[in-house]
């Protein structure tokens, strides 16, 4: 995969596409925390939150430019996430998933399967939930 990146510009004029089927509030801070590690005034976060359908998807995707934007994502519809990886590898936009490999380790471990339900870390008021230790 290296060699596939090393064909994307380099440029410190960029955007990351945030994308959700939720809040989007996760992924948007991570991108936050992450950029706070560079010196990168002119990189936009676009966010898009409570994506309903793969059509609002094409259409974010529409708006990256390929080899050069970043699209970071927090989806549990797997349709979703399916349209995502598709469009974004023939379009050559670099893509990552936040919830994905976290969601998957947990099920390892757990007699339980994941609700694939979107927003549920965040009540109607968008107050994230009280997490117990």
């Amino acid at each position: 995969m290296s060699s596939e990146i090393d064909d994307f510009k380099n440029s410190d004029d960029f955007c990351i596409f945030v994308v959700s089927d939720g809040t989007g509030k996760t992924a948007y801070l991570a991108v936050q925390a992450a950029l706070a590690q560079f010196d990168l005034p002119r990189v936009k976060i676009l966010r898009f939150d409570h994506v309903k359908n793969k059509e609002e998807i094409y259409s974010i995707l529409d708006m990256a430019s390929p080899q050069k934007d970043m699209v970071i994502y927090t989806l549990v519809n797997d349709e979703f996430v399916q349209a995502l990886i598709t469009e974004s590898l023939q379009r050559r936009i670099i893509i990552l998933d936040l919830l994905s490999p976290i969601v998957n380790s947990i099920k390892k471990l757990s007699t339980r399967s994941p609700r694939g339900e979107p927003g549920l870390l965040h009540n109607s008021d968008g107050e994230s939930l009280a997490i117990t230790e």
